[in-house]
């Protein structure tokens, strides 16, 4: 099984994917890219390309499954709105189920379980956690 896990920051989508082959070994596979931009959420051409872009990527990278952190939408620490923006965008990618997973879920299973994986750069901690969390459960 082969997993894209997305952390959403403000205006920016994390990724990480990992693979589980035959032999129950977790790989690394994210690629070259390991996040994207949206500068301009207000910018027609510039959501057009976005979605194209994550849609593109999904596709070059051959998933089985597309699983979103999900954010807090009410409250002091609610998220912004344009990342849920970000979301519905990854949303309208029909070739693979979107799983959301709650932070809650992840502490708790992480709580009894390590984390079997380095992540490759420490912005992808969240990502690396949350896919590696898929893989195994």
């Amino acid at each position: 099984m082969k997993v894209c896990a997305i952390e959403i920051k403000s205006n920016k989508i994390i990724f990480v994917v990992l693979e589980r082959n035959l032999d129950d070994e977790i790989t690394e596979s994210t690629g070259k890219v390991k996040s994207i931009v949206l500068d301009d959420e207000h910018n027609h051409s510039q959501v057009i390309d976005f979605i194209e872009t994550i849609h593109s990527h999904f596709n070059s990278l051959e998933i089985d499954k597309i699983v979103i952190l999900s954010r807090s939408s009410k409250g002091q620490f609610s998220s912004s709105g344009i990342s849920f923006k970000l979301e519905g965008f990854i949303q309208t990618y029909k070739n693979k189920p979107v799983e959301f997973i709650s932070p809650k879920t992840l502490i708790a299973f992480y709580k009894k379980n390590a984390l079997g994986i380095t992540p490759q750069f420490s912005y992808q901690a969240e990502a690396s956690k949350l896919a590696y969390y898929i893989l195994i459960s």
